[in-house]
Order: structure tokens, then C-alpha cells, then sequence
């Protein structure tokens, strides 16, 4: 709007020197330095504000990117948490296992370790006692540890 040029599209106008010629010169002057200033104002406030616009859109990026990333490490902490939970449940559960094992299968073991001992010292005494010691032994191993 500070150029009479923008207008004259819209509204039929005389070209500005028509006006200032029916002014005097010193007045004339100092209209044309006025309008040329404000033309060169409008202009570096426009570059201005280009200027603010992309650096503000740079900003804007920068935070983009740094939330990205702030993301991706996120996420890789979390891969490495989940490989690592799921090492650890591995682990438990072979503990669990092995424990389940030891005690039924050991247990049993003893027992029939136990059984046959009795059994070696009952042989020479009383092979009743023995034949029966070995039955009971057969039982614990025939319905054992599972």
C-alpha cells in the first residue's frame, strides 16, 4: 500500500509525478524521499520477517531432530532392556528347572541309593526282608521323580 502502483490496479490513478509536479520542489523532494523511504522500509521489513520465518522453521527443525533422537535412544535402551529381561527370565527359569531336578530326581536317587544299601546289608540275614527292600526300590524308580 505504500506504492501508489498497487493500487492504480484496483483504482484508475495519475501517476505520482502528475501530483508533485503541481507542488514545489523542495516539497516535492521530500515527498519522493518519503515515499521512497517507506518503500525501502517495506522492503526490510519484509526481508525481516523472511529472516525471522526461517529461522524460526530452522528452530523448529532443530527441536524435531532433537526429539528424534532423544526417541531413538529411547528405543534402543529399551531393545536392550527387553534382551536383557529376557536373558534374566532364561536364566530364572533354568535355575527353576535345575532346582526342580535336583530335588525330584535327587531325592530320588538317595532313596534307591538307600534302598539298595539296606538291601546289601539284609542279604546275608534275611533274604525276605531283602526281596522286599528291592520291591520297594523298584516301586520308588518305576513311579520315581516324574
Amino acid at each position: 500500500m505504500t506504492d501508489y502502483s498497487v493500487l492504480s490496479h484496483l483504482i484508475a490513478l495519475p501517476n505520482l509525478a502528475t501530483y508533485l509536479s503541481f507542488l514545489p520542489a523542495k516539497v516535492g523532494s521530500r515527498l519522493i524521499f518519503y515515499k521512497n523511504f517507506i518503500s525501502a522500509l517495506n522492503l526490510v521489513l519484509f526481508i525481516l520477517i523472511l529472516v525471522y520465518f526461517a529461522l524460526s522453521q530452522l528452530a523448529r527443525e532443530y527441536k524435531i531432530q532433537n526429539k528424534l533422537a532423544l526417541a531413538a535412544k529411547t528405543n534402543t535402551e529399551l531393545k536392550n532392556y527387553a534382551a536383557l529381561s529376557g536373558h534374566i527370565a532364561q536364566n530364572r527359569e533354568r535355575k527353576r528347572i535345575a532346582r526342580d531336578i535336583h530335588d525330584t530326581v535327587g531325592h530320588a536317587l538317595t532313596g534307591i541309593a538307600a534302598g539298595i544299601d539296606a538291601a546289601l546289608v539284609l542279604i546275608d540275614i534275611d533274604p525276605k526282608a531283602t526281596k522286599k527292600q528291592l520291591k520297594q526300590i523298584q516301586v520308588v524308580f518305576q513311579n520315581g521323580p516324574i
